[in-house]
C-alpha cells in the first residue's frame, strides 16, 4: 500500500513523549483530522500508531501517539516521518495537484522533447524545485508559472518552457 509522508519528527518536547513535528502539509488542520499515523522503525517495518492528540504550536504540530509516554521513547522516534495512506488523502478540486503526485511525471519541452522524470520536490520558501533526471544529467526546475507551464496527471507529463540557460 502506499504511503503519503505527513509530516517529519523533529524531537521529544517534554517528559511525557508528546513529538514535535515538521508538517509537510500546507494545511496544518489536516492533522487534526488523521486518525492513526505509519512510522517506519529501525528493522524498517511499519509501525501503526493511533493519535491521541495534536495542536499547532508556532507553525508546527504538538502530536501525542498512543504507546508513546515518556521522553525517551519519543527521542527514539526523532527524524522519522509520519505517514498516512494514499486514499486517506483528501481529493483535490480540478486542476490542483499534491506535490507527490509529480513524482514520476515525465518533463517535456514545450516542443515535445523529453527533458526527463522528476525524482523529487525540493520545498523552498520562494518556490519549490522539481529535481529532474534523465541519465546522469540532473536539472532544478523552479515550479513557477513562467516555466511550468501545463501539469497533467493523467498523462503523468509536464511541460515546461525552460528560461534561458536552465537545462545547459
Amino acid at each position: 500500500m502506499e504511503r503519503v509522508a505527513l509530516g517529519r519528527i523533529l524531537r521529544a518536547r517534554g517528559v511525557k513523549g508528546e513529538l514535535l513535528i515538521f508538517p509537510l502539509t500546507d494545511d496544518l488542520a489536516r492533522f487534526t483530522c488523521v486518525e492513526k499515523v505509519f512510522i517506519s522503525d529501525s528493522k524498517g517495518k511499519e509501525v501503526v500508531y493511533k493519535i491521541a492528540r495534536s495542536r499547532i504550536f508556532r507553525g508546527k504540530i504538538l502530536l501525542q501517539l498512543e504507546g508513546i509516554s515518556d521522553r525517551n521513547k519519543a527521542e527514539a522516534l526523532k527524524g522519522k516521518y509520519l505517514e498516512i495512506s494514499k486514499r486517506d488523502v483528501p481529493a483535490l478540486p480540478q486542476g490542483r495537484y499534491y506535490l507527490f503526485d509529480l513524482t514520476g511525471c515525465e518533463v517535456e519541452n514545450l516542443e515535445g522533447k523529453n527533458i526527463g522524470e522528476i525524482k523529487e520536490v525540493l520545498l523552498f520558501p520562494a518556490n519549490d524545485i522539481l529535481v529532474v533526471r534523465k541519465g546522469k544529467k540532473e536539472f532544478y526546475i523552479p515550479l513557477i508559472k513562467d516555466v511550468v507551464k501545463k501539469i497533467d496527471l493523467k498523462t503523468k507529463i509536464v511541460s515546461i518552457e525552460p528560461l534561458e540557460g536552465l537545462l545547459d
